[in-house]
């Protein structure tokens, strides 16, 4: 019967046991577990927020990168665009003022061998009115004729 009594006694702590384990302990074990629980969700939801967060500025930076490649391909083009327009007007540029200074030379040209002919025609002129004057101031032999001749050729060289 001692057992029975024993068995009783120990029924009876273990439900007072529990009843103040209910009573003054769960509440406290259960607040810390319920806040370590709301710590944990909101650790993974911040942490899932995060990688939410990360994989949207992932796509912001493709985005952004593929903007700039896209100026930047714009810009380039741009300038080669750019630069050939000013190396074709450079170029034209060039080209008028050549055939100016081509047509420059060619003016100059013709005037000095108008002013040449000029020259020559009027050194033919004396010549020949000199060569008309020693003519008419006494009467020619062969050998006179070729002499003045030659003279005239010298002076005409």
């Amino acid at each position: 019967m001692e057992l029975n009594r024993t068995m009783l006694g120990q029924m009876i702590t273990f439900a007072i046991f529990i009843w103040f384990t209910m009573r003054f302990v769960w509440p406290v074990l259960a607040v810390v577990l319920d806040e370590r629980r709301k710590k944990i969700s909101d650790g993974l939801a911040a942490a899932e927020k995060g990688t939410m967060a990360l994989v949207e500025a992932e796509k912001q930076i493709d985005q952004k990168m593929k903007e700039i490649r896209r100026q930047s391909h714009e810009l380039l083009s741009n300038a080669h665009k750019t630069a050939s327009e000013i190396i074709e007007e450079a170029r034209l540029v060039a080209e008028k003022e050549k055939d100016k200074i081509v047509a420059m030379g060619q003016e100059q040209l013709t005037k000095s061998l108008q002013q040449a002919r000029v020259a020559l025609q009027q050194e033919l002129a004396l010549l020949v009115v000199e060569g008309a004057k020693q003519l008419l101031s006494r009467e020619i032999k062969q050998s006179d004729h070729n002499k003045m001749l030659k003279d005239l050729t010298g002076k005409l060289q």
